[in-house]
C-alpha cells in the first residue's frame, strides 16, 4: 500500500510513497497458463524478476514462529502463558472509545499483512461465525507521518461504495485508544497480483474479464468525484468466487472534477502517470507556481498499465534499473508490444496510455472503452457482468490461506500481536480528537454483519 500527503492545487511540496501495510499471497494457484501459442521463453524469468522487485518487504519480516494456543476469551497466548491482566485491562480500556464495538467480539486466526502502519488479521465474529478481514492501524503512527487525512479518506469512499459488487465492502470503522480498526470483507482468493505471479501472464480472455470488472469499478468512483490512484496486482483481491475487488483506498482522493484537479505526487511508480510527473517536475522548481493537476485520468492511465501487464508479465515501462529511468520511460510513452498480442489489445493499451489525460479511452464516455473491439468478444453483456453473473475464469482454491505469503500467515499470533493492537501507554486525548466520529457501521446495528 503506498500513502503520500495531499496538497491542493498551488501547493509547491512534493511527496512520495512510503510502505504500509503489505498483503501478498503465495502457494500455488489453478489458473489456466495463456495457450502454447501465446506462450514467451522468456517467461520463467519474466516472473522471477516480477517477484523480486515486489516481494523484498516480505523477506525483513522476521518473527518467532512458536506455536501458540487460543484461550476462550479470543485472545491467542503463547504455550503455558498466564493471561495478563492489563491485557485484559487495556481492551476494555479501550472499548470505552470505540462506539461499541470490540476486538473481544472477535477470535482472531491469522495475520495476512504487516506493515509500517498496523496490520491485517483474518478474525471471526463470536457470535456470527462470519469472517473478516481487520485492519488495524497505529494512531500515534498516523499522525507523525501526515496520514490522518488519508485514512479518514479511505474510510469514507468505502462508505460511499459500500454496495459495489466490485469493491471491497467494510462492515464497520472503530477506533480504540490507540488505533483505528477497519471490519472488511475478507477476500480468500488474495492478490491479483499473486495468481498473475504464478501465471507468469493471462490470456486475451482472462485480462479482458478482470479488465472489465475493474472498470465498473473505477467507474463508480469516479462518477462519485473520487479518484483511486493506486491501482496495480497486488490492490486487485478476488473473492471466493474468483470475482474481483479493489481494495486499498489510503491514496484516493475525493471531490476530483475537471475543475478541481488533485495535485500530489503519489502512487506506485511503475503506474504513475505523465501528467503526474510533470507536476513533480513543476514543483521542483521553486521559480515557477504550480499550475497543473491532474483528475480520473490518471486511473484510466493505470488501468492500461494493469491491462499490459496481465498480458505480458510486466508493466509496459518496466526498468530494472533506477527509478529515473523508469520515469524517462513514461514521459517518453514508448511502448514495446509483443508479437504475440493481437492488434485490439495492442490498440486499447496505447489508447488507454494516451499522453493526453481527456484523450484516454473512457474518459469522455465509459462506452468508449466498453465498446472497444478488445472487449467486445469476450465481454458480451456488461449488464450481466455488474449483477456478477459472469463466469470468472477461474476460481481461487478453497485451501485455508493458500492464496496468502507464509511470511504473514506463520506469524503466530501471541500476546504480543494483540497487546500492540490494545496497549494504552502512548494515550494521546489529541489524537484521538483527530479521529473524531471515524466509528461507523451499515444501519441495522452496532455488530458488523456480512450479506
Amino acid at each position: 500500500m503506498s500513502f503520500a500527503s495531499e496538497n491542493d492545487v498551488g501547493s509547491s511540496t512534493v511527496h512520495l510513497e512510503t510502505s504500509s501495510i503489505v498483503t501478498a499471497p503465495a502457494a500455488v494457484s489453478p489458473l489456466a497458463s495463456p495457450s502454447p501459442e501465446e506462450t514467451s521463453p522468456q517467461e520463467d524469468s519474466t516472473s522471477r524478476r516480477r517477484i523480486s522487485r515486489r516481494s523484498s518487504v516480505h523477506r525483513k519480516v522476521g518473527i518467532s514462529r512458536e506455536t501458540s494456543l487460543v484461550i476462550s476469551s479470543g485472545i491467542v497466548l503463547p504455550p503455558k502463558a498466564i493471561p495478563d491482566v492489563k491485557l485484559i485491562q487495556a481492551i476494555s480500556l479501550a472499548e470505552s472509545y470505540s462506539g461499541g464495538f470490540s476486538l473481544r467480539q472477535y477470535t482472531p486466526l491469522k495475520i495476512i499483512g504487516k506493515g509500517g502502519f498496523g496490520q491485517v488479521m483474518v478474525a471471526r465474529h463470536n457470535l456470527t461465525h462470519q469472517i473478516f478481514a481487520i485492519k488495524t492501524m497505529n494512531k500515534h503512527t498516523l499522525t507523525t507521518q501526515n496520514q490522518v487525512a488519508h485514512t479518514k479518506a479511505e474510510r469514507n469512499v468505502l462508505i460511499k461504495c459500500y454496495n459495489h459488487p466490485f469493491i471491497v465492502k467494510l462492515h464497520a470503522a472503530f477506533q480504540t485508544i490507540d488505533h483505528l480498526h477497519m471490519v472488511l470483507e475478507f477476500c480468500p482468493g488474495g492478490e491479483l497480483f499473486f495468481h498473475l505471479s504464478k501465471a507468469s501472464r493471462f490470456s486475451e480472455s482472462q485480462t479482458a474479464f478482470y479488465a472489465a470488472e475493474i472498470f465498473l469499478a473505477l467507474d463508480h468512483l469516479h462518477a462519485h468525484a473520487i479518484i483511486y490512484r493506486d491501482l496495480k496486482p497486488e490492490n486487485v483481491l478476488l473473492d471466493r468466487d474468483g470475482h474481483v475487488r479493489l481494495a486499498d483506498f489510503g491514496l484516493s482522493k475525493e471531490n476530483v472534477s475537471e475543475r478541481k484537479l488533485a495535485a500530489t505526487f503519489c502512487g506506485s511508480a511503475e503506474y504513475i502517470s505523465p501528467e503526474v510527473l510533470e507536476l513533480a517536475d513543476a514543483t521542483c522548481d521553486d521559480s515557477a507556481p504550480v499550475l497543473g493537476g491532474y483528475d480520473k485520468g490518471v486511473d484510466l492511465w493505470a488501468l492500461g498499465c494493469l491491462i499490459f501487464e496481465l498480458l505480458t508479465g510486466l508493466p509496459p515501462f518496466y526498468s530494472g534499473k533506477c527509478r529515473t529511468e523508469l520515469y524517462a520511460k513514461i514521459k517518453e510513452g514508448y511502448v514495446d508490444f509483443p508479437p504475440y498480442l493481437s492488434a485490439d489489445a495492442k490498440d486499447v493499451v496505447s489508447r488507454l496510455l494516451n499522453p493526453n489525460p481527456r484523450e484516454r479511452l473512457g474518459y469522455k464516455d465509459p462506452n468508449e472503452l466498453k465498446s472497444h473491439a478488445f472487449f467486445m468478444d469476450k465481454v458480451t453483456d456488461w449488464d450481466k457482468l455488474m449483477a456478477r453473473e459472469v463466469m470468472p475464469p477461474m476460481q481461487p482454491p478453497t485451501g485455508e490461506y493458500m492464496n496468502f505469503d507464509d511470511a504473514f500467515t506463520s506469524i503466530p499470533l501471541d500476546k504480543q500481536v494483540l497487546e500492540d493492537m490494545a496497549e494504552f501507554t502512548k494515550r494521546n486525548t489529541m489524537e484521538h480528537q483527530l479521529f473524531d466520529n471515524y466509528n461507523w457501521a451499515p444501519e441495522g446495528g452496532t455488530v458488523p454483519n456480512a450479506s
